[in-house]
């Protein structure tokens, strides 16, 4: 019997978990219901607009590329001319899912005076500014990103500029700056020195931003090569495993921000590969994608963030993608034209975790983690078990428990009020779930003392509305 004790509480803010919009979300009619119903199921906390790179090349008037975006995603562009997503589109998915907006301004080719339009433009259509990012992953030493920050203090300039510039006009708002999350630092400092420099460089000659931001992508495929290793039943504890030590050393280096909250605006785990395609390279899904053990990776992520204090918001990458990452799925051959097809706007493995983590944790206001004596241990020592308490309001707790071990775990859970169900979520982890609902294995029913967790599940108690 493993028992549970209660960690310190944290003040959770309510939108805190929420999605990044990737190329695929950007080609979806943001008008049409079922699409709206499908994104409104997910109970996104945030929408990030328009999200990743594209950001650093965005027109917010056209909803297109700029005159530079055109030039590096032209191949691309022409497989997509009807590409728009504008203001109007995105004020149709915060107002049909309740989430809000996180505008990822273009400091690479836009100007303030632009941005500062744009954001008045969002107001005009009813839209909240309460959360500005200052551009994307200018820390990767891309030959545009380099031209237009040398190095990481001119980047740490033109922020301070704009964040001042932003606040008189936007005093509600919060902004933060670019930070960056090393997956192997000292890999980085031989190979990769703007990287590794960043953070130092970023903090010594910033001023007056309210957060930093990080993407934590967990490098699975690499970490299968580096260990010579196949994704089978025997590798799972390891990746999962190596999921944990990667979020420990990202809280770590959050410390680098001093008592700046922070902002993970993307995060996910990485197994895809390369391969050409018109626009230049097309990133195809490895082994792990789409996999049960995927859905494990992003929900254990998403714990250990809403766990730390200094966390205050995370968007999972990304809302409707290729099955390498998607919650919902882009369109029918979202892992690949040689793949069996999947049904548009499902949900992906990712995606059905997702959803029930976010029944438990949107509109929560506080959260304690759990602790549990005896659980067993993963390779590289973390727990197995991870978990959390959450409230509403005045309202009675509820529970998340993540078993990332093989073995089902009989379970001594916290006091709850008498008549609390539970419910577990479970798959085969190796399995790429095609269709997802009805793959994973569900089970629930009423509290009753103890509980046993199946293996490789979640488990949620108390708000089974």
């Amino acid at each position: 019997m493993i028992t549970t004790q209660i960690g310190p509480m944290r003040v959770l803010p309510p939108d805190f978990l929420g999605y990044n919009l990737d190329l695929g979300a950007r080609l979806q009619d943001w008008h049409a219901a079922p699409f709206l119903a499908a994104v409104r199921a997910l109970q996104p906390g945030t929408l990030r607009y328009p999200g990743g790179t594209l950001s650093n090349y965005w027109n917010w008037r056209s909803g297109n590329f700029d005159a530079a975006g055109r030039q590096r995603y032209r191949g691309w562009r022409r497989l997509h001319p009807q590409l728009h997503f504008g203001l109007g589109d995105l004020q149709s998915g915060l107002q049909a899912s309740g989430a809000q907006a996180v505008f990822d301004l273009n400091l690479l080719s836009g100007t303030l005076a632009n941005a500062e339009a744009e954001l008045h433009a969002a107001q005009a259509q009813g839209i909240a500014v309460r959360y500005v990012e200052l551009g994307n992953e200018f820390y990767l030493s891309t030959p545009n990103n380099v031209r237009a920050f040398p190095d990481a203090q001119n980047y740490a300039a033109k922020a301070t500029r704009w964040a001042q510039a932003l606040h008189a006009a936007f005093p509600l708002a919060r902004i933060p700056a670019i930070g960056a999350y090393m997956f192997d630092p000292a890999w980085a400092q031989r190979h990769q020195p703007r990287i590794a420099d960043w953070n130092h460089r970023v903090m010594a000659a910033l001023h007056g931003v309210d957060a930093m931001t990080m993407h934590i992508y967990v490098p699975t495929g690499i970490y299968l090569r580096r260990h010579h290793l196949r994704f089978d039943a025997a590798s799972v504890p390891a990746l999962l495993g190596y999921t944990l030590q990667q979020m420990h050393q990202a809280t770590t280096q959050m410390r680098a921000f001093g008592t700046l909250p922070v902002w993970v605006t993307e995060y996910n785990q990485t197994d895809w590969h390369k391969v050409p395609a018109p626009w230049g390279m097309r990133e195809l899904p490895g082994p792990v994608d789409g996999t049960w053990t995927q859905a494990l990776i992003v929900a254990a992520q998403t714990l250990a963030l809403a766990q730390d204090p200094q966390m205050r918001l995370a968007d999972v990458h990304a809302l409707v993608s290729q099955g390498a990452f998607g919650a919902l799925f882009a369109n029918a051959q979202a892992f690949g034209p040689q793949q069996p097809a999947v049904r548009p706007l499902a949900r992906s493995a990712s995606g059905v975790m997702l959803q029930a983590v976010a029944h438990v944790l949107h509109g929560a206001t506080r959260l304690a983690p759990l602790y549990f004596a005896g659980a067993p241990t993963l390779p590289g020592g973390a727990s197995s078990l991870m978990g959390v308490e959450v409230w509403r309001g005045d309202g009675p707790p509820a529970l998340l428990v993540l078993n990332l071990g093989v073995q089902a775990q009989s379970l001594q859970l916290p006091s709850l009020p008498a008549g609390a169900t539970w419910q577990t979520l479970s798959a085969v982890p190796t399995d790429r779930l095609l269709d997802a609902a009805r793959q994973i294995t569900r089970q629930g029913g009423a509290l009753q003392g103890t509980l046993s967790l199946p293996g490789y599940a979640l488990l949620s108690v108390g708000v089974h509305r």
